[in-house]
């Protein structure tokens, strides 16, 4: 089975990439009244050494609600915040991210009367909710909420995907005030008007958004698509990548300090999946870029998946798993941001010999790499 808990400030399973050690400080968790499989699905930290968890909780009767958790330093609870949609359904975070205030923007998805939609929320550092949105895309069609982030100015922009008239996804970004005003919106539905399904959003120093995923095509397979807009969502780029003619899968999306855009995700060889990473220009989403060899691919003869994507000014770092014959194991690779030569790759293997899944990466204090997600623990070790 799985576990699932919060331990220190990261989600269930912590490696440390490079010669650092980890030592536990705390272990939570959150049990609610359903069937005990609530979960949570992202983890912020605040300035204080807060940690603020995500995910849903199942309520009697099993139907999700969402879970927001705030945890002290030392691991206590702090308060607990749930939302149960207006059609007692099933209701899920996905993503939360600081405003400039410290208050705390949650999104997800939640059922409403026209179907599941995109819900935003906004609490300050008590609890108290600020506001609360749903965001309806056609109709009585479904939406999902996927990732939420925030401006220099404190607006929020939520983002996910959801059905046109077609009945295939397109990508969806909301920009609200910070008094949950809708001030832009923006869609994007690929050119084959086929399913598109949002991965990741990052947003640059000067408020520009920029959201990557899958586009689908007529030949029955998928392209990345990545779309940059400016801060009021108007559309100043969009790229796709088609690496082989076959599936290929944006997971997430990172900018630099000059502006510049870098997306990895998986592409299918014709044999199995492999890491392919590109870095686009900011200005113009140009690819021939001075130095970097485009795209740059990590292929371990097995399945090899991204998940997340992170930098600085020394590195930037993708994360994810690779199928070792038995396996999937966690698979980091450093690249130099200025010509993409590899730094560094590093796998880990979970002592246990369980299958590993990679949510996010970050880097900490001294360029420490922090990798996050879960790890399958046999019923006698849970």
């Amino acid at each position: 089975m799985k576990r699932i808990l919060l331990a220190g400030y990261m989600l269930c399973l912590v490696a440390v990439v490079g010669a650092q050690t980890l030592t536990q400080q705390w272990a939570s968790n959150h049990a609610g009244n359903g069937d005990n499989s609530d979960r949570f699905n992202a983890v912020i930290r605040d300035a204080s050494g807060n940690l603020y968890a995500a995910g849903f909780t199942m309520r009697q009767g099993n139907g999700k609600d969402f879970l927001l958790v705030k945890f002290n330093t030392t691991g206590d609870t702090l308060w607990t915040r749930t939302y149960d949609g207006p059609a007692n359904g099933n209701d899920e975070l996905e993503a939360l991210a600081f405003d400039n205030a410290g208050n705390i923007a949650v999104t997800g998805t939640s059922k409403t009367a026209t179907g599941k939609d995109v819900t935003t929320a906004l609490y300050n550092t008590s609890g108290v909710l600020q506001w609360l949105n749903s965001y309806n895309h056609i109709g009585s069609l479904d939406d999902y909420g996927v990732k939420v982030a925030t401006d220099n100015n404190g607006n929020i922009f939520a983002a996910g995907y959801g059905y046109n008239a077609t009945f295939n996804n397109d990508y969806i970004i909301i920009k609200y005030s910070t008094a949950g005003q809708v001030l832009a919106t923006a869609v994007f539905n690929g050119a084959e008007n086929l399913d598109d399904e949002l991965a990741d959003l990052a947003i640059d120093g000067s408020g520009n958004v920029v959201v990557t995923g899958q586009s689908g095509t007529s030949s029955k397979r998928d392209d990345y698509a990545t779309v940059k807009y400016s801060n009021s969502l108007v559309e100043q780029w969009v790229k796709t990548l088609d690496q082989a003619g076959k599936n290929d899968r944006a997971t997430g999306v990172w900018i630099d300090a000059a502006g510049d855009v870098y997306v990895t995700g998986r592409s299918n060889n014709g044999g199995d999946y492999d890491y392919v990473t590109l870095k686009y220009n900011g200005t113009n989403g140009n690819t021939n870029l001075t130095g970097w060899t485009q795209p740059k691919i990590y292929d371990s003869n097995g399945d090899d998946e991204p998940a997340d994507i992170t930098g600085n000014t020394n590195e930037i770092v993708v994360s994810g798993t690779k199928f070792n014959g038995v396996q999937t194991d966690i698979q980091t690779i450093a690249y130099n941001p200025s010509t993409g030569t590899v730094l560094w790759s590093v796998a880990y293997t979970n002592v246990g010999g369980n299958n590993e899944e990679v949510a996010h990466v970050a880097i900490g204090p001294s360029d420490a790499v922090i990798v996050t997600g879960t790890t399958d623990v046999s019923a006698t070790t849970a």
